[in-house]
């Protein structure tokens, strides 16, 4: 679209324009048989919006109107602008490919009075009408402008009013019923499908809980128990992979979901004057409807030791921060970066430090850079299909060698049986058992063939739900459902869950001289990353991270 106008008659100018539209859920345009609704589904507002430019065409001195696009959101709420389809309007009005907008709704646009006037401002700088069917009103009259901003006001008012009509009848529910909204499962705790907001309890998950507790108790590290717990088979939900959110979230839900409680009002536990407060604004616990699920003996114990840990992490000086990368960064040598807190005039900064080449870099900075690339990156929604055939490929790739791994396995089971038989063998042997140290050497050699048939047999089980996994296609689900979680709700996701997000995506980042980054993403070629400033910009201010391959200033460390 190159030009914004053409002249199809002598006194004639056509305008060429776009139409958009947008339902918040499947539920305001489809009916209770699945059916479109014929008047608030997105096809319907297409033809509204055509239509009501076809009769203006018709009416109009001098102009007439061409709508050459339609564009439309399903599925995003209008409380804010994170919507593909309307960054695409607005990118058509600023370079200028466009001349009006029309919608059958200002509620269709925004639902917000700022985010509406500044849609308003950008279509008066670049000279492009907006009109609202059924208003007859356009940005072009300065009473039509008046009178869209007191009504946007007034949409943003409903939203503002509907909102704290939930999250007060939410707290209702929470008091009187024990629902918790938007929590999640835990082991030991599933959803309830014919209640929602409610848990079931899952006793084969509890007993994982259980025994993460105890082994947490023994072990004083989360990090410690999640090896542990893995060598022992510990698995989590549904069979799945055992990860370090997964141990966190049991830890700190010992005070908590296990003990059959739940609070409201978190936001104002240290309020300096709770009574001032309107009882349905005070801080509260409430007791959920399935109870302590665990002996408050363990979990006093457990609460008792993730106070404790802190507390000496705390007095030791030890870092306690959650480096996002350090997993999956490395120097273009190999050699690995660790975390590092800073200190002196820059302890507020943390650091990826690499011992071997005396290399230190910003967390902040890198991390931004790094998140920044990868949310691009993914922007374009054929990047989903591109991830998962590459998902696809690297788990059938990988099939043939875990199907001869688990075959080595179960031959060293076979082995460890051969080496049981035999020392039953000698055991049943009247002049072996005379011999001095006999006993003490069949004690040995029975301990060892307990040990490594223990060893073993974990390692199968790994190996068969990797095998399982592999065949299971829908483990590429969760590929798409961690894609579009990071997408849509990266910012809200705790540190721990951001780094197990970009752990799932990325395949490695490397450093290289020169100030660069390469991104190894699986299933696609290498990116290349580097800052506008050398890596000693805690000097001179904030720095940034830019894609490029041009070389920049060497490394730096202070």
């Amino acid at each position: 679209m190159e030009q914004r106008t053409v002249k199809i008659k002598s006194n004639d100018i056509c305008l060429l324009g776009a139409s958009y539209g947008r339902v918040s859920t499947d539920g305001q345009y489809l009916n209770s048989d699945g059916s479109r609704k014929e008047d608030a589904s997105p096809e319907a507002q297409k033809s509204r919006c055509a239509e009501h430019m076809r009769h203006l065409s018709k009416s109009s001195k001098g102009h007439s109107y061409k709508i050459v696009e339609h564009l439309s959101d399903e599925g995003y709420s209008g409380k804010n602008t994170k919507r593909p389809e309307y960054e695409r309007l607005w990118h058509l009005i600023e370079t200028e490919q466009i001349k009006f907008i029309v919608a059958t709704e200002l509620s269709r646009l925004s639902r917000s009075v700022i985010d509406f006037l500044a849609l308003v401002e950008h279509c008066g700088k670049h000279e492009v009408h907006l009109f609202i069917i059924g208003l007859n009103l356009n940005t072009t009259d300065p009473f039509g402008k008046l009178i869209l901003i007191l009504l946007a006001a007034l949409a943003q008012f409903e939203r503002d009013m509907t909102s704290h009509r939930v999250k007060e009848n939410a707290l209702i529910r929470l008091i009187n019923d024990g629902k918790i909204n938007g929590s999640n499962e835990i082991l030991g705790l599933i959803r309830d499908s014919s209640r929602p907001g409610h848990f079931l309890v899952d006793e084969d998950g509890l007993l994982m809980a259980e025994k993460i507790m105890k082994l947490f108790i023994y072990f004083s590290s989360k990090r410690k128990v999640l090896q542990e717990a893995r060598r022992l088979g510990l698995t989590g939900k549904n069979g799945g992979e055992l990860t370090q959110y997964m141990v966190s979230n049991v830890l700190e839900n010992a005070r908590w979901r296990y003990r059959g409680l739940w609070y409201a009002n978190k936001q104002n536990k240290n309020h300096p004057n709770p009574d001032s407060l309107p009882e349905t604004k005070r801080y509260q616990t409430v007791e959920l409807p399935h109870g302590p699920l665990l002996e408050l003996e363990l979990l006093d114990k457990v609460d008792a030791k993730l106070k404790d840990t802190y507390d000496k992490k705390k007095r030791s000086g030890k870092d306690n921060y959650t480096y996002l990368l350090s997993n999956l960064l490395t120097f273009e040598d190999g050699s690995k970066f660790g975390g590092q807190p800073g200190n002196g005039r820059n302890e507020t900064y943390r650091y990826y430090y690499n011992k071997k080449n005396q290399i230190r870099i910003r967390c902040d900075e890198l991390d931004s850079a790094i998140i920044r690339e990868l949310k691009s990156y993914l922007k374009n929604s054929k990047k989903y299909e591109e991830m998962v055939k590459a998902a696809l490929k690297r788990r059938l790739e990988n099939l043939p060698k875990i199907e001869k791994q688990i075959l080595e396995k179960r031959k060293a089971l076979e082995e460890i049986q051969t080496r049981e038989h035999g020392l039953q063998k000698q055991l049943f042997d009247n002049k072996n058992r005379e011999e001095p140290g006999f006993m003490d050497w069949l004690r040995k050699g029975v301990s060892d063939v307990q040990n490594d048939r223990q060893r073993v047999q974990d390692e199968l089980k790994r190996l068969e739900r990797a095998e399982e996994e592999i065949k299971d296609k829908s483990g590429l689900n969760s590929t798409l459902k961690v894609l579009s979680d990071f997408i849509k709700d990266f910012d809200h996701f705790s540190n721990v869950q951001k780094r197990d997000a970009i752990e799932k995506l990325f395949k490695a980042i490397i450093i290289k001289d020169g100030n660069k980054a390469e991104l190894q993403i699986y299933g696609e070629p290498p990116v290349g990353v580097r800052r506008k400033k050398g890596l000693d910009s805690e000097m001179n201010g904030r720095a940034d991270w830019i894609r490029t391959s041009d070389p920049l200033h060497p490394m730096q460390v202070r």
